[in-house]
């Protein structure tokens, strides 16, 4: 009896579009560790590529499931010929499969040209350009506008001042008058009482600054306590829960220079970003995490930053 050996494989894309299909592969110069599965043999499939070009996937995951076959080369028909459902239907329900071997692993399409990084520097000048001439815009018009309440701040206290000093002449004036057409009488027992009334009055404005104070320090406290936590938000961020150890490309983007970046493990060990194969950009930065561990990550920088990730095959060529 000899073995004749098959693949099936499942391709699927982010769980939405999913595609099942049979190779079978060259048959010569087997053994009973099977046929090795080509990738490239693989890709050059007619199933692939139509599932390539429906989906415009960028990544798509491979399961495959190697089976054998025992059968009479004199009187079996599955020798030479390709498995279809029917036949793989018949083969199972038979009970006359074995399995070899099953693997799953993803593929990355996307490939990187050459003129990619000069496109890229002309974009982020491009929007740096723009950036800029939003703040200058921005700060212009907050100009203008606090100028006009600065000059109308200042007229209304001028006027006030006016009117007060105005006043307190008058005032000045009036107990001067007062003081030159009444005797001076000398009174010895209300003395002391009005001094007391004095020293009350002052301490209740004091104990009311202190206290406004105080309410003051709380409001400042709690301020600076809200902006700690939300800058403590923005500097930490977290990226992928992975079911399963895979390759994953982090992408950090940020204004001005490159941030100090670290990831933080679902064990909670920290980990440098420089520990990683890195492809530094003007503007963003792409971590390669090979063979992360399942589980939650978290991304932290000493900056505020845009992040985004994705699952890669192969650790791609990185430029300076």
């Amino acid at each position: 009896m000899n073995k004749f050996f098959f693949f099936k494989v499942v391709l699927s894309y982010f769980d939405d579009e999913r595609r099942t299909f049979f190779i079978t592969p060259d048959q010569s110069g087997t053994d009973e560790e099977g046929v090795p599965f080509s990738e490239n043999d693989l890709r050059n499939t007619a199933e692939f590529k139509e599932f390539v070009k429906k989906t415009k996937a960028d990544v798509i995951d491979v399961d495959y499931i190697e089976y054998a076959v025992e059968y009479d080369p004199k009187k079996s028909v599955v020798l030479g010929s390709p498995i279809t459902d029917e036949s793989f239907s018949a083969l199972e329900n038979g009970g006359q499969l074995e399995i070899i071997d099953q693997n799953q692993f993803p593929i990355v399409l996307k490939k990187s040209s050459k003129g990619g990084g000069s496109k890229n520097y002309i974009f982020f000048l491009i929007v740096a350009a723009v950036i800029v001439l939003m703040v200058l815009f921005i700060s212009a018009a907050k100009g203008g506008l606090f100028g006009d309440d600065m000059s109308e701040s200042e007229s209304s206290s001028e006027s006030d001042t006016g009117i007060s000093d105005g006043e307190s002449s008058e005032t000045s004036d009036e107990s001067s008058n007062t003081e030159n057409t009444h005797e001076p009488t000398i009174d010895t027992g209300s003395g002391n009482s009005d001094n007391s009334d004095t020293s009350s009055d002052d301490s209740a404005s004091d104990s009311s600054e202190t206290s406004e104070n105080s309410s003051g320090d709380d409001s400042s406290d709690d301020t600076s306590e809200s902006e700690s936590s939300e800058s403590s938000d923005e500097l930490t961020k977290p990226i992928f829960n992975l079911d399963r150890a895979s390759n994953m490309a982090v992408t950090i983007s940020f204004d001005g220079e490159e941030p100090a970046v670290t990831f933080t493990d679902p064990n909670g060990e920290i980990i440098a970003g420089s520990e990683y194969t890195a492809d530094h950009r003007i503007g963003s930065a792409c971590y390669y995490v090979e063979n992360a561990e399942p589980g939650q990550w978290l991304v932290s920088c000493d900056k505020p930053f845009a992040v985004d990730w994705q699952p890669y095959g192969v650790l791609p060529e990185v430029g300076e």
